[in-house]
């Protein structure tokens, strides 16, 4: 059946119509405005360009911090292991049991094991300890790994 277009029929569909239109309206201010996004992201691309060079330095430069920390450490290490070579055994262990570990050894614990006094224990400690940290310093100036004042 075919419908007459009245006064009626036309008020019914006219604000659909309004509607449809401004729906269609809307979207075409997004596309625009997307468009013209894409224009300034587009004339931005020097800007862009340069972000990703500078993010490139950057990396570069933290890989080669988290290097030098590394081989820092391992001299540290390496200085370490020569200095502790200079110590005579009980020396050595009481060190380690006292220094060198989590869960430090007690002074009573360490004068019971060597029959000697805890403050004899302590004695042995801190010579122990002055004497590595002698041997590191000499052997940090003669490996030039000090800065120079």
């Amino acid at each position: 059946m075919f419908k007459y277009f009245t006064i009626q029929t036309a008020n019914e569909t006219l604000p659909l119509v309004i509607e449809k239109y401004a729906n269609i309206k809307k979207q075409k201010n997004e596309v625009i405005k997307a468009e013209q996004q894409l224009q300034v992201a587009l004339s931005d691309n020097n800007t862009f360009e340069q972000y990703v060079v500078l993010k490139q330095k950057l990396n570069e430069e933290i890989n080669e911090l988290k290097f030098a920390q590394k081989e820092e450490m391992s001299q540290r290490k390496d200085l370490l292991k020569d200095s502790i070579k200079i110590l005579n055994d009980r020396e050595k262990k009481i060190l380690y049991a006292r220094r060198l570990n989590d869960k430090p050894t007690t002074l009573e614990n360490l004068s019971k094991k060597y029959k000697i006094s805890r403050e004899r224990i302590r004695q042995i400690e801190n010579k122990a300890f002055e004497k590595v940290q002698k041997h590191m310093l000499n052997a940090a100036k003669s490996r030039n790994l000090l800065p120079a004042n």
